[in-house]
């Protein structure tokens, strides 16, 4: 059945795939997004990403280019969506940069909060929160189940785990979903992700430098979007799922994997460099029991996809 869709965040890279998958699927979909980055991508690549989020993947939808403390009570009032998705947040982790600190801090906790408020006074049938695998921390163990307890470490986890208390606490009446995520990738990202820079540097020819010690679970974008949807179909209420590639491999074999398309790949292994929480396997079995959902690309078959939109374009 056709659902009113409101996505927070909808113009952003997630939010973006989404959002054509839900059209795809005949839903009525209304995004806000005031459209601002943080990431220090060159202005050529983010414009061409852009445009090819505006051309391929938002056409159709309508977009309020806001923010939601200037726009929400009011799309909420006048849209009545079934569904609101809430996916945005200053998705940089690590960064030295007191503005986006500060944003990750003062203005996604209060974006989160604001929202929950109003969700708990309308109609909204459903709530979907995407949350991520920063929330936990630096766990213990080789896989994480969503029974474990969180333990950021960084602002970016801090946030992200304030925004799963809130959506507990103030919606313990309605119907709300968080989802865990980690590892994303495909075209159209406009974040610095350490496989946006991989697949930059080699159709640009540029040398880089890939951590040895770390080990993604790696999800395609595509695959996170079909989880989303099945969500947003299914009847679960009140649950706590982790959307991802369900099994860790080292970083270096995604860059393996690249460099099968790209025979001259130039590349240095580093060890024991420590730049980011420790990650491992985000176990998924409860998403693929409860909504009958699985990732369906491979590593392998997720590079060749990427790379058919990113050589395009000439960019990742």
């Amino acid at each position: 059945m056709a659902s009113k869709v409101l996505v927070v965040g909808g113009g952003g890279f997630i939010g973006s795939w989404l959002t054509k998958q839900l059209l795809d699927s005949k839903h009525k979909v209304t995004i806000i997004d005031p459209f601002v980055y943080y990431a220090d991508v060159d202005v050529k690549i983010l414009d061409s990403v852009l445009k090819f989020r505006a051309k391929e993947l938002l056409k159709g939808a309508r977009i309020i280019k806001s923010t939601y403390e200037k726009t929400g009570k009011r799309i909420l009032k006048d849209f009545k969506p079934d569904v609101v998705i809430h996916l945005a947040a200053t998705p940089i982790e690590g960064s030295k940069n007191l503005e986006v600190n500060n944003r990750l801090i003062l203005h996604d906790i209060s974006l989160t909060y604001k929202l929950a408020q109003d969700i708990a006074k309308s109609d909204v049938s459903k709530f979907i929160y995407m949350s991520s695998i920063f929330a936990y921390g630096n766990y213990t163990g080789w896989s994480v189940s969503e029974n474990v307890g969180l333990n950021p470490h960084t602002l970016y986890g801090i946030s992200k785990a304030t925004g799963e208390f809130i959506v507990k606490s103030l919606l313990e009446h309605k119907n709300w979903v968080i989802l865990r995520t980690t590892s994303v990738y495909g075209f159209g990202d406009a974040n610095l992700r350490a496989s946006q820079i991989f697949v930059n540097n080699a159709l640009d020819s540029k040398s880089f430098w890939v951590n040895k010690d770390s080990w993604p679970d790696f999800i395609y974008v595509k695959d996170i979007v079909s989880g989303l949807e099945r969500v947003m179909d299914s009847d679960i209420d009140h649950e706590v799922l982790h959307i991802s590639g369900g099994h860790a491999v080292p970083l270096v074999d995604f860059v393996k994997e690249l460099a099968k398309h790209f025979p001259k790949l130039d590349y240095e292994i580093k060890e024991n460099v420590d730049d980011r929480p420790r990650r491992g396997t985000m176990d998924n079995t409860k998403a693929r029991v409860l909504l009958n959902w699985k990732p369906e690309f491979t590593l392998n078959r997720g590079i060749k996809d990427y790379l058919q939109y990113a050589k395009k374009a000439k960019h990742g």
